[in-house]
């Protein structure tokens, strides 16, 4: 098979990269390899649907089978690239066919992080939809759950499983919740809220502190786990599920000689040190070493690659993206400026609308930085805007009063 372009992972940055190629060479033979027999899908849904939905993939999917056709785009999937030949400009397939390229995405994205521990290994994490499946399962035979993992996917997932009916037990190494997107008050909103619908949540519990053991009323297939926090609390439970951040797929790239470190090494353009191959999404570390983790910056990504891989030239756009978690009808935004600490030279003021929606500013220079709130959905793409843009305090209290 020839292809002009061929993508390797069929995620946001190459779901992405597709539509902006068919867009930039209307006629260019695309072939994308998705390791998945499932349709391309919205990843980030996954961990928000377990209930009342039945995670119905068809909801998820990025487009429907026809717009494949229609633009002409030869989908591969169930189908694994076991090789890059650089040289020979070619892939080898799983199904032992040969894929000759003229122009290459990586965008193999990320897998869970998880700890070396025995109990660990027997655990479960989201990062497919047929994991999503097998988690669904187990809320079909089980009466509790340990959710690992103080994180944004923790924190979805759990406030899922306890809508589903299940005793959720929350726990992880921070003593807070969401600390590297919300405030302190914020924070404690969203523990509230959990605490109000009976999640127990255990703070400073380390990879160590969880150890399995055995329980006769179990089936074979269930996992028991107790979670002991510094504070002696327990909390025993039928399987334990972990979200504690990624780790980019790059075998793929740095068996074909492509530099990598702890991601496939990229610039702005989404160039690797490789000519005419590129690489976007959650696979990727940028020239700052920083991997992005989120779904908007590799949908961005992925553009940016396909504009560079048609001929254009175009850098990845430098602004900041949103974070939001909805939690039993409550929304929570955030667009900080930092990660965990504000800088001294930041100005915070905040707000309390009469609909009780709480709003936590960031100024520097009177210009806004980045913004949390709590409450006030409706406006949230309004936030976003006056982030980006960088209004003034004048601004930001005229139209976000």
């Amino acid at each position: 098979m020839q292809a002009k372009y061929l993508i390797i992972g069929v995620n946001a940055a190459g779901f992405y990269a597709i539509e902006a190629l068919r867009r930039h060479d209307p006629s260019g033979k695309i072939i994308a390899v998705n390791g998945e027999e499932y349709l391309p899908y919205k990843r980030t849904k996954i961990n928000k649907k377990f209930y009342p939905d039945k995670l119905d993939i068809t909801k998820f999917q990025l487009a429907d089978p026809d717009w494949y056709n229609e633009n002409k785009i030869t989908l591969l999937n169930n189908t694994k690239v076991l090789s890059i030949d650089i040289s020979n400009k070619s892939a080898e397939l799983d199904n032992g066919k040969i894929v000759k390229w003229d122009k290459l995405l990586i965008s193999t994205g990320a897998e869970s992080n998880s700890p070396s521990s025995e109990v660990f290994r027997k655990a479960v994490s989201i990062r497919s939809y047929k994991d999503a499946l097998d988690v669904k399962d187990l809320i079909n035979t089980s009466q509790s759950c340990l959710v690992y993992g103080l994180g944004i996917e923790g924190v979805e997932t759990a406030a899922q499983l306890r809508e589903a009916g299940l005793n959720v037990t929350l726990s992880g190494r921070s003593n807070v919740l969401l600390n590297r997107y919300f405030s302190k008050k914020i924070s404690e909103k969203i523990e509230k809220l959990f605490e109000s619908h009976n999640i127990t949540i255990l703070y400073r519990t380390t990879t160590e502190g969880i150890r399995s053991i055995v329980s006769d009323t179990k089936l074979d297939t269930s996992i028991c786990v107790t979670a002991v926090s510094l504070k002696r609390k327990c909390a025993t439970n039928d399987f334990l599920l972990y979200s504690l951040g990624i780790k980019p797929r790059i075998a793929l790239a740095e068996s074909s000689g492509i530099k990598t470190e702890n991601g496939i090494l990229v610039n702005s353009k989404m160039e690797t040190s490789i000519t005419n191959i590129y690489a976007a999404g959650d696979c990727t570390q940028l020239e700052s070493g920083t991997i992005t983790d989120h779904w908007h910056s590799a949908q961005d990504q992925g553009r940016t690659a396909a504009a560079n891989m048609a001929g254009l030239v175009s850098t990845w756009p430098l602004k900041k993206y949103r974070i939001k978690v909805d939690l039993f009808g409550t929304y929570f935004f955030s667009m900080r400026p930092f990660l965990e600490h504000s800088p001294k030279e930041l100005d915070l003021e905040e707000s309390v609308l009469s609909s009780g929606a709480y709003r936590l500013f960031y100024y520097e220079n009177d210009l806004l930085k980045g913004v949390e709130m709590a409450g006030d959905k409706s406006r949230a793409k309004l936030y976003e805007l006056a982030v980006n843009e960088e209004w003034d305090r004048n601004k930001v209290r005229e139209y976000l009063s």
